[in-house]
């Protein structure tokens, strides 16, 4: 019984998981029956509001769950293994928000540290890459 509220942490994390890379799965998807271009800005909308929405799920998950585990601390449960189950549900959940919304803040960091990511920034020439010549 030792291994149990650690295979419902991670059996509910895997679950969770799964769910979030197919709906992310389908955000990545253009749909078919319009030009690449309008069919990429549709798609890099979706993704960016998926994203946010990624985070703020992910954060308010993690957050209520870690607070039910310091409130389910001092409630007797019936059986050891109804506290465990329990346990397991609301541990896996909540590392679950804090896995997403960190995969979000990775992915959206190596996109920012991207050079001219702002659209807007001038590309820099190769010899201001390389100041010393090519590496």
């Amino acid at each position: 019984m030792l291994f149990l509220p650690l295979a419902v942490k991670f059996g509910v994390m895997a679950i969770l998981s799964t769910g979030w890379l197919a709906m992310h799965r389908h955000m990545n998807d253009l749909p078919q029956n319009q030009p690449f271009h309008l069919a990429a800005a549709k798609r890099d909308a979706r993704k960016g509001r998926f994203y946010f929405l990624s985070v703020w799920v992910g954060l308010l998950a993690a957050f209520f769950c870690f607070g039910s585990l310091e409130a389910l601390g001092s409630v007797s449960f019936d059986s050891t293994q109804a506290r465990d189950w329990v346990l397991g549900l609301v541990g896996g959940l909540g590392l679950w928000g804090i896995l997403i919304s960190a995969a979000v803040w990775a992915r959206v960091g190596q996109r920012a540290s991207m050079p001219n990511a702002d659209g807007m920034s001038l590309t820099p020439l190769p010899e201001e890459k390389y100041p010393h010549g090519r590496q």
